[in-house]
């Protein structure tokens, strides 16, 4: 269902183009243009490729195909037909550039500001003969979310060897930051406001506790 309204996000402003345009050559060749570029787009739109870049695109993606279709309504001339037809798409495109576009920002918004429970993607791949014991437990309060992943080292080697080996693994693979001595973090989510990312390790009955946190807003 996401995918299929993803797609109709997507294929929008070929529809309004084609409901605006006046002679049959732009129109095609401008329906084209975009058409491609919602192909292009599907990919990172849908969460499919490239997601570091999924912002980027879905708030850039109606004020760019809408200047693509004012610039090529230009080349037609403003005059818009006396059509149900044109009043049709001078509504669509009026719809897409005002509440859906504010739909986005605002589910991007509250995606971005808003904690959630970190993955535990955010720490794997452990170092070798590191594994994980579990990683259900999760909790949330005011502007904070976080998840405790347990884990062991492997056999014959120490707790404090483990956790140290971890903390460099996070360091240069991971893109984290030191925060002390069994602590790391970084920024992640850095749209609006950017949000801090944590992990604390601890020991506890031989086994460690990786304690990351989706903390408070970063520029806040």
């Amino acid at each position: 269902m996401l995918t299929s309204l993803t797609a109709v996000f997507a294929l929008a402003p070929v529809g309004c183009w084609l409901l605006l345009a006046r002679t049959e050559r732009q129109r095609w060749r401008v329906a084209l243009g975009l058409a491609v570029l919602a192909g292009l787009s599907f990919p990172v739109l849908a969460g499919i490729a490239f997601a570091g870049i999924d912002r980027v695109v879905w708030l850039g993606y109606v004020p760019l195909t809408a200047l693509v279709i004012l610039f090529a309504r230009r080349a037609e001339g403003w005059v818009a037909p006396r059509s149900r037809r044109a009043l049709a798409g001078r509504i669509a495109l009026g719809l897409f550039l005002g509440p859906v576009w504010l739909l986005v920002v605002v589910g991007w918004w509250i995606a971005e500001t808003e904690p959630a429970p970190p993955s535990v993607a955010e720490v794997l791949p452990l170092p070798a003969g590191v594994a994980v014991v579990d990683a259900r437990r999760t909790g949330c309060g005011s502007s904070y979310c976080g998840r405790t992943v347990v884990v062991v080292g492997p056999a014959g080697e120490s707790t404090v060897d483990t956790m140290r080996r971890i903390r460099e693994h996070l360091l240069g693979t991971k893109g984290f930051h030191d925060a002390g001595p069994n602590s790391v973090s970084k920024q992640h989510r850095l749209g609006f406001g950017g949000r801090d990312l944590s992990v604390d390790m601890s020991e506890q009955d031989g086994r460690i506790l990786l304690q990351v946190g989706d903390g408070t807003n970063a520029r806040g």
